[in-house]
């Protein structure tokens, strides 16, 4: 994902330079350009936005203890979180605190993972209103700009 706002970018920095250093192409032609790139890297943002989400509301991968059809307990490695999301009622991992101690390994899973993918949402949120601007601004290039 992260190749397309690289692409993106170096085509913004080449529409907006006078020479001709990578195409030798109207202003017009390259800010028409950067318009594409800009709409990919907001597709690769979204994406990013929607696994980051995803990756919040699942909870983390983690070794925590479970009660086998035996009665008998057990540890495994699975996502602890995701089976009590299914009914609308029951309260969220995010919002009680006392359920991040199921995660036995690794220690802070469950605090790192909604750090990270809070991060990762924010930015890429970010990414999509610089892009949204990018291709206004590139819209107004098209129309406006030097011949």
């Amino acid at each position: 994902m992260t190749e397309k706002v690289i692409l993106a970018s170096l085509s913004i920095k080449a529409a907006a330079a006078d020479g001709c250093c990578c195409f030798c192409t109207s202003p017009r032609v390259k800010m028409f350009v950067s318009i594409i790139w800009s709409k990919l890297a907001i597709i690769g943002s979204s994406a990013c936005f929607g696994a980051s989400a995803l990756g919040i509301v699942n909870g983390p991968l983690c070794l925590f203890n479970t009660t086998l059809s035996n009665k008998t307990q057990v540890q495994q490695w699975g996502y602890p979180f995701l089976s009590r999301n299914t009914n609308a009622s029951v309260e969220s991992y995010l919002y009680d605190h006392s359920l991040w101690a199921i995660c036995e390994k690794p220690n802070n899973i469950v605090l790192w993972n909604i750090i990270l993918f809070s991060i990762l949402m924010i930015i890429s949120s970010l990414e999509v209103l610089l892009c949204s601007i990018q291709i206004i601004n590139g819209l107004l290039g098209c129309i406006f700009g030097r011949c």
